[in-house]
């Protein structure tokens, strides 16, 4: 059943107002998959706008060692939050960006479109 559009508009003006609340300003960097004899490499494009998101840690959210995955060099930090933006944010899968402190974010999943918010998951390892 689709959402009215006093619904809809309703959800959007909500989700601005949880953005407000905490907001950060991210230009996602896409990326493009360049095939060659040899195998394939990413690169890098031209970052996007900046856009402004809410960011929502969900590092302790998951698994059996939260925020931990291992590696074979023994346990290494995983860090996983959802994005949130507006309903016409543009965020593509692989993006990425590098925040204030240094740390590099991936967008490693996108959520299915609500049609008043675009919701992506990012992760960030180190």
């Amino acid at each position: 059943m689709a959402m009215s559009n006093i619904e809809l508009k309703a959800q959007r003006a909500q989700t601005a107002a949880f953005i407000d609340a905490n907001p950060s300003s991210i230009a996602l960097i896409p990326k493009r998959e360049v095939r060659s004899g040899t195998g394939s490499t990413w690169e890098a494009l031209p970052p996007r706008a900046a856009q402004i998101f809410r960011i929502i840690d969900n590092s302790a959210a998951t698994g059996p060692t939260p925020g931990t995955m291992i590696a074979a060099d023994g346990a290494q930090r995983v860090v996983k939050c959802a994005l949130i933006g507006q309903h016409d944010a543009e965020v593509g899968l692989w993006d990425s960006w590098v925040d204030s402190d240094g740390v590099k974010w991936e967008v490693a999943e996108l959520m299915p479109r609500n049609g008043y918010s675009r919701r992506a998951m990012v992760v960030s390892y180190g």
